[in-house]
């Protein structure tokens, strides 16, 4: 991992210049030269690839629904798709993605789109107006986050329920904790002052709450062992990121991952 570390393309300018770094402590001038020069080398063939996958254009539209169709088609076991950054595509190709004929037609893959916010009205927006069969409901992670992990009024938890009107049908979102971009629940927690014995605590009762309420519940791998962590890996050191290696040894010592199939049997 030392090795490979400079070696990972990270596109945020911290990223960029602590890989830079560790190339120079570790190789020297000649590797950081090289690395620099690489860098830039993919960064402007990925900044001009991106650039022209318009998706509003015929061709590249077909070319991403043959795939989505093909994978729909042809992977046995496929049978649903995460779709990533939503807002950052235009309303009229999710419209007809998920036309009753369309490629991702609900009756026919489901898919849960993940648009970072915590607007309900946006959420319900590409639920509700533009066809996603589901999509993660931010807005309840927020604020279970700051009402169960940070400790503050449980008050923002009923007012982000009595907003489910704004949706046609809430059970559809999928409702989860914490995943790959942002701290862990436990570590939120701890920051906002609480003990680790503590952060379990309110771990425990925040997946309660994940299985009593409305929607589809979303874990992500190591909460079975409360597993820590502060966010994406960019510009954090190896073991302290939301991505790390899951541990399964500690399943044998953890109460997590009987407590889950637990709240999942009673749900």
């Amino acid at each position: 991992m030392r090795i490979a570390r400079p070696l990972l393309l990270v596109w945020t300018p911290i990223g960029v210049v602590l890989g830079l770094r560790e190339a120079w402590r570790l190789a020297g001038p000649k590797m950081t030269l090289l690395m620099a020069l690489m860098l830039s080398v993919v960064g402007a063939f990925v900044y001009w690839t991106v650039r022209r996958i318009r998706q509003e254009q015929a061709a590249v539209t077909a070319y991403l629904d043959d795939t989505i169709r093909y994978l729909r088609d042809n992977v046995p076991g496929l049978d649903g798709l995460r779709m990533d950054t939503m807002k950052h595509v235009g309303d009229a190709y999710w419209r007809t993605f998920f036309a009753a004929d369309g490629v991702a037609a609900p009756t026919r893959l489901w898919t849960v789109g993940e648009i970072f916010s915590s607007d309900v009205a946006q959420i319900a927006k590409y639920v509700d107006t533009l066809g996603s069969p589901s999509a993660f409901d931010f807005p309840l992670k927020f604020a279970v986050t700051d009402s169960l992990g940070k400790g503050a009024s449980t008050r923002r938890l009923a007012d982000l329920f009595a907003r489910d009107t704004t949706y046609r049908d809430p059970t559809r979102l999928s409702t989860f904790l914490d995943n790959h971009d942002v701290w862990r629940f436990t570590s939120e927690a701890e920051a906002a002052g609480a003990s680790p014995a503590e952060a379990d605590l309110r771990l425990d009762m925040a997946l309660t709450l994940l299985y009593a309420a409305r929607g589809i519940p979303v874990i992500y791998y190591g909460t079975e062992i409360a597993m820590r962590g502060r966010g994406d890996s960019y510009s954090l050191p190896l073991g302290e990121s939301s991505r790390e290696d899951m541990q399964f040894q500690r399943l044998d010592t953890s109460r997590f991952d009987e407590r889950i199939a637990a709240l999942a049997q009673a749900r």
